[in-house]
Protein backbone atom coordinates (compact mmCIF):
# COMPACT_ATOMS: atom_id res chain seq x y z
CA UNK A 1 0.00 0.00 0.00
CA UNK A 2 2.66 2.50 1.03
CA UNK A 3 4.99 1.67 -1.83
CA UNK A 4 2.37 1.78 -4.58
CA UNK A 5 0.91 4.99 -3.14
CA UNK A 6 4.35 6.62 -3.23
CA UNK A 7 4.92 5.49 -6.80
CA UNK A 8 1.51 6.86 -7.80
CA UNK A 9 2.32 10.17 -6.08
CA UNK A 10 5.64 10.37 -7.93
CA UNK A 11 3.90 9.50 -11.19
CA UNK A 12 1.37 12.30 -10.72
CA UNK A 13 4.17 14.79 -10.07
CA UNK A 14 6.12 13.80 -13.20
CA UNK A 15 3.01 13.72 -15.38
CA UNK A 16 2.05 17.19 -14.14
CA UNK A 17 5.45 18.49 -15.16
CA UNK A 18 5.26 16.81 -18.55
CA UNK A 19 1.75 18.15 -19.13
CA UNK A 20 2.87 21.73 -18.45
CA UNK A 21 5.92 21.47 -20.70
CA UNK A 22 3.82 19.82 -23.41
CA UNK A 23 1.34 22.71 -23.28
CA UNK A 24 4.17 25.21 -23.65
CA UNK A 25 5.76 23.20 -26.44
CA UNK A 26 2.55 22.93 -28.45
CA UNK A 27 1.82 26.64 -28.14
CA UNK A 28 5.32 27.94 -28.82
CA UNK A 29 8.27 27.60 -31.14
CA UNK A 30 10.62 28.23 -28.21
CA UNK A 31 13.47 25.67 -28.30
CA UNK A 32 13.63 25.67 -24.49
CA UNK A 33 10.35 23.78 -24.33
CA UNK A 34 11.69 21.11 -26.70
CA UNK A 35 14.80 20.67 -24.55
CA UNK A 36 12.83 20.66 -21.30
CA UNK A 37 10.23 18.21 -22.54
CA UNK A 38 12.90 15.68 -23.52
CA UNK A 39 14.41 15.76 -20.03
CA UNK A 40 10.97 15.57 -18.41
CA UNK A 41 9.90 12.62 -20.52
CA UNK A 42 12.97 10.76 -19.32
CA UNK A 43 12.01 11.50 -15.69
CA UNK A 44 8.41 10.40 -16.32
CA UNK A 45 9.60 7.18 -17.96
CA UNK A 46 11.70 6.31 -14.89
CA UNK A 47 8.65 6.57 -12.63
CA UNK A 48 6.43 4.81 -15.17
CA UNK A 49 8.86 1.85 -15.14
CA UNK A 50 8.79 1.87 -11.31
CA UNK A 51 4.98 1.73 -11.46
CA UNK A 52 5.02 -1.24 -13.89
CA UNK A 53 7.70 -2.98 -11.82
CA UNK A 54 5.67 -2.48 -8.65
CA UNK A 55 2.57 -3.97 -10.31
CA UNK A 56 4.62 -6.93 -11.51
CA UNK A 57 6.04 -7.36 -8.02
CA UNK A 58 2.56 -7.35 -6.48
CA UNK A 59 1.27 -9.83 -9.03
CA UNK A 60 -2.35 -10.36 -9.86
CA UNK A 61 -2.75 -13.17 -7.35
CA UNK A 62 -4.14 -10.78 -4.77
CA UNK A 63 -6.21 -8.92 -7.41
CA UNK A 64 -4.42 -5.72 -6.39
CA UNK A 65 -6.54 -5.44 -3.24
CA UNK A 66 -9.73 -5.69 -5.28
CA UNK A 67 -8.66 -2.80 -7.50
CA UNK A 68 -7.55 -4.84 -10.49
CA UNK A 69 -9.84 -3.01 -12.95
CA UNK A 70 -8.63 0.41 -11.81
CA UNK A 71 -4.96 -0.58 -12.02
CA UNK A 72 -5.42 -2.16 -15.44
CA UNK A 73 -7.31 0.89 -16.73
CA UNK A 74 -4.52 3.20 -15.57
CA UNK A 75 -1.91 0.86 -17.09
CA UNK A 76 -3.78 0.78 -20.40
CA UNK A 77 -3.99 4.57 -20.49
CA UNK A 78 -0.31 4.91 -19.58
CA UNK A 79 0.57 2.55 -22.42
CA UNK A 80 -0.73 5.23 -24.81
CA UNK A 81 1.87 7.71 -23.52
CA UNK A 82 4.29 7.07 -26.38
CA UNK A 83 1.60 7.68 -28.99
CA UNK A 84 0.51 10.88 -27.23
CA UNK A 85 4.10 12.10 -27.18
CA UNK A 86 4.46 11.46 -30.91
CA UNK A 87 1.31 13.48 -31.54
CA UNK A 88 2.58 16.27 -29.28
CA UNK A 89 5.89 16.35 -31.17
CA UNK A 90 3.93 16.83 -34.39
CA UNK A 91 1.70 19.39 -32.67
CA UNK A 92 -1.13 17.21 -33.95
CA UNK A 93 -3.11 16.93 -30.76
CA UNK A 94 -5.84 18.84 -29.04
CA UNK A 95 -6.52 16.43 -26.20
CA UNK A 96 -3.03 16.14 -24.66
CA UNK A 97 -3.86 18.30 -21.65
CA UNK A 98 -6.96 16.22 -20.95
CA UNK A 99 -5.01 12.99 -21.42
CA UNK A 100 -2.44 13.93 -18.78
CA UNK A 101 -5.13 15.28 -16.44
CA UNK A 102 -7.11 12.03 -16.76
CA UNK A 103 -3.99 9.99 -15.92
CA UNK A 104 -3.46 12.10 -12.82
CA UNK A 105 -7.10 11.81 -11.77
CA UNK A 106 -6.98 8.04 -12.17
CA UNK A 107 -3.79 7.88 -10.10
CA UNK A 108 -5.15 10.03 -7.27
CA UNK A 109 -8.42 8.07 -7.27
CA UNK A 110 -6.43 4.85 -6.94
CA UNK A 111 -4.66 6.34 -3.92
CA UNK A 112 -8.09 7.20 -2.49
CA UNK A 113 -9.24 3.59 -2.89
CA UNK A 114 -6.04 2.26 -1.36
CA UNK A 115 -6.86 4.22 1.79
CA UNK A 116 -9.72 1.81 2.43
CA UNK A 117 -7.15 -0.91 3.12
CA UNK A 118 -5.86 0.88 6.21
CA UNK A 119 -7.53 0.43 9.60
CA UNK A 120 -5.42 2.87 11.60
CA UNK A 121 -7.53 6.02 12.11
CA UNK A 122 -4.50 8.33 12.30
CA UNK A 123 -3.13 6.96 9.01
CA UNK A 124 -6.55 7.33 7.38
CA UNK A 125 -6.78 10.99 8.47
CA UNK A 126 -3.25 11.68 7.25
CA UNK A 127 -4.01 9.95 3.97
CA UNK A 128 -7.23 11.98 3.55
CA UNK A 129 -5.26 15.15 4.13
CA UNK A 130 -2.61 14.14 1.62
CA UNK A 131 -5.31 13.36 -0.95
CA UNK A 132 -6.77 16.84 -0.52
CA UNK A 133 -3.31 18.26 -1.07
CA UNK A 134 -2.88 16.13 -4.19
CA UNK A 135 -6.14 17.47 -5.63
CA UNK A 136 -5.12 21.05 -4.85
CA UNK A 137 -1.72 20.40 -6.40
CA UNK A 138 -3.40 18.93 -9.48
CA UNK A 139 -5.71 21.91 -9.95
CA UNK A 140 -2.81 24.31 -9.45
CA UNK A 141 -0.71 22.36 -11.95
CA UNK A 142 -3.60 22.49 -14.43
CA UNK A 143 -3.78 26.25 -14.00
CA UNK A 144 -0.02 26.50 -14.56
CA UNK A 145 -0.34 24.39 -17.70
CA UNK A 146 -3.04 26.67 -19.09
CA UNK A 147 -0.98 29.75 -18.23
CA UNK A 148 2.14 28.22 -19.79
CA UNK A 149 0.22 27.76 -23.02
CA UNK A 150 -1.18 31.30 -22.83
CA UNK A 151 2.22 32.87 -22.20
CA UNK A 152 3.90 30.73 -24.86
CA UNK A 153 1.34 31.70 -27.49
CA UNK A 154 0.94 35.28 -26.30
CA UNK A 155 -2.85 34.92 -26.50
CA UNK A 156 -5.61 34.39 -23.96
CA UNK A 157 -8.57 32.91 -25.79
CA UNK A 158 -12.01 32.26 -24.31
CA UNK A 159 -11.39 28.51 -23.91
CA UNK A 160 -8.14 29.03 -21.96
CA UNK A 161 -9.83 31.60 -19.73
CA UNK A 162 -12.72 29.21 -19.14
CA UNK A 163 -10.36 26.37 -18.16
CA UNK A 164 -8.31 28.60 -15.89
CA UNK A 165 -11.48 29.86 -14.17
CA UNK A 166 -12.80 26.32 -13.71
CA UNK A 167 -9.58 25.14 -12.05
CA UNK A 168 -9.64 28.18 -9.80
CA UNK A 169 -13.26 27.59 -8.75
CA UNK A 170 -12.56 23.91 -8.19
CA UNK A 171 -9.79 24.79 -5.72
CA UNK A 172 -12.19 26.94 -3.71
CA UNK A 173 -14.60 24.05 -3.13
Amino acid sequence: FTHISQVLADLVFELQNERGLSAGFMMSDDIRFAQGISTQRYQTDIIYRRFRDKLDELGQANNYWGLNKEFMRLSANLSRLSDMRDRIDKRDVSDAFKYFSDLNSQSVNLMRHLKDLVNDSLLVRLHDTSLLLFWLQERTAQQRGVLTGVFASGELDAKSFQHFSFYNLDQER
